[in-house]
């Protein structure tokens, strides 16, 4: 893999890099093509007429539905991709760029099995939609919470879609070749440019390992996890990548980072959970009441 990762210069992936700096208006027809590219217009599809599906877009009870699906699936990927074992033993940088990486990554993994549903599909594209919204969103709150100048934010963003497109075309195209060792070699390429940052000391070992894991989720998600499970938004992630023992590429064990998401003092209690707001500011949130606040819940005492 040492050699392979400098074959990327040679590719068509390093070609579409190069526009989008050439080409700010990039992210948005990158938007567009991604994700209307992916419509079915199957005869079973067709049949549903304008007005069903304006009023599956526009009612109450409709909208209200696919925010609550789509809000879980995001906060399903946010949760996984933002877990302190990816940066930790994981030895994944935990700068802005890998983290959303990693969390562009989950949410393709759930957009590949929104768009594979025959049932209601018309209503899986809207919840798709809806995720990335939500996805952007998320994104635009982490951007400020960086404390770049305001005036800078929309162009911060428009990077990170291009980026995020960008790396999702990359998995379609590994998952769209037969040979598998030549998918597993494109792999291992995508973990090495958009996970890793191109990072010419990665160690080979861990990218395999990481691109062992991406082979296992992709048939996780999109076959192995139950129709029920699905409907009820309960994603089950399975295993983490086996991050034990890895290697650099001198065959050294490599020390775990000393790396939690969130220091010791800042530990909440259970069910709470640190969330950003579009101004970047930080609010805390109980999932089993839904209680929000600004002020830090504190940790009980233990007797």
């Amino acid at each position: 893999m040492s050699s392979s990762k400098h074959l990327l210069q040679n590719g068509t992936l390093y070609s579409l890099l190069q526009n989008c700096k050439n080409r700010p208006q990039l992210g948005i027809s990158l938007q567009n093509r991604y994700l209307s590219s992916q419509v079915d217009t199957s005869p079973a599809e067709q049949e549903k007429g304008f007005f069903h599906k304006l009023w599956d877009r526009h009612s109450y009870k409709g909208n209200l539905s696919r925010h609550i699906q789509s809000e879980r699936l995001f906060r399903a990927a946010q949760l996984r991709a933002f877990d302190s074992k990816w940066y930790s033993s994981g030895h994944i940088s935990p700068s802005f760029k890998s983290k959303h990486a990693i969390l562009t990554m989950h949410i393709w993994f759930l957009h590949k099995r929104l768009i594979q549903t025959n049932i209601n599909r018309y209503s899986a594209l809207l919840v798709q939609e809806q995720m990335f919204e939500s996805f952007w969103s998320d994104t635009l709150a982490r951007i400020r919470a960086e404390k770049v100048p305001e005036l800078t934010t929309g162009r911060h963003l428009k990077n990170m879609q291009k980026t995020s497109f960008l790396q999702c075309m990359n998995y379609d195209h590994v998952f769209e070749l037969d040979d598998s060792k030549e998918r597993r070699e494109e792999l291992c390429r995508a973990v090495w440019n958009h996970l890793l940052a191109m990072d010419d000391d990665a160690p080979d070992d861990l990218i395999n390992r990481l691109a062992m894991y991406i082979e296992f989720q992709h048939d996780n998600i999109m076959h192995n996890l139950p129709e029920e499970y699905w409907r009820d938004v309960r994603i089950d992630w399975g295993a983490f990548p086996d991050f034990k023992d890895v290697v650099d590429n001198h065959g050294v064990v490599i020390p775990n980072r000393n790396y939690t998401l969130e220091s010791s003092e800042n530990v909440l209690p259970d069910g709470w959970e640190a969330c950003l707001n579009q101004a970047g500011e930080t609010y805390y949130w109980n999932t089993e009441t839904n209680r929000v606040t600004w002020f830090k819940p504190e940790l009980k005492a233990k007797v």
